[in-house]
């Protein structure tokens, strides 16, 4: 079973596609770094993980659990360390 698993998700705001079609699974123990250009979703993806934005389309799971609508448990779970942030 994975610890988090996201299932075809995309995000839009009004008419502009901010991820499209985005799955990819975490086990267990395991990390994984999401890395790309300045406006390529990465900020909006963590921020469904998380619960601050709601999934438009698709579905996240964590430890098998659809948290997809529950946007309240995973955010006590999560970090995010702006690069502007980290130690040099």
């Amino acid at each position: 079973m994975s610890a988090l698993a996201v299932e075809s998700v995309s995000r839009s705001f009004g008419g502009v596609k901010a991820l499209s079609d985005v799955t990819f699974s975490v086990s267990p123990g395991e990390r994984r770094v999401i890395i790309g250009p300045n406006g390529a979703g990465k900020t909006t993806l963590f921020n469904m993980v998380s619960g601050t934005f709601p999934v438009s389309l698709g579905r996240i799971f964590f430890f098998g659990q659809d948290i997809t609508k529950d946007r309240k448990s995973t955010r006590l779970n999560s970090s995010h360390i702006p690069l502007s942030r980290m130690p040099s």
